[in-house]
């Protein structure tokens, strides 16, 4: 999973909740935490608070998609639908604090 920053001039800040197993560029296993939900059901997801600069894109995770059959290549992931919450808002840092 990647973001994308297309602000010129703002730097962004983007909150991302999945509700799936995750592992970074070297595959380790991200931690997840625990949550309820509007029914009162706890869940588990993985929350990342990524702070992006302008005209920047930011490789986050990979996130890992059941599979039924291992190592079959097939179409079986077609319609899959990723667990994900969101929200990105915009950051006025001092220029000497941007990344």
């Amino acid at each position: 999973m990647s973001v994308v920053n297309t602000s010129a001039e703002r730097v962004k800040a983007f909150y991302l909740s999945v509700g799936h197993n995750a592992v970074d560029g070297g595959g380790n296993l991200l931690s997840s935490g625990e949550f309820r939900d509007e029914s009162g059901e706890v869940r588990r997801c993985i929350t990342l608070v990524l702070v992006v600069s302008p005209m920047h894109i930011m490789d986050a995770c990979f996130i890992q998609i059941p599979s039924s059959k291992p190592g079959k290549k097939s179409r079986q992931h077609e319609g899959f639908q990723v667990d994900l919450s969101s929200d990105v808002t915009g950051l006025n840092l001092p220029t000497t604090l941007k990344p």
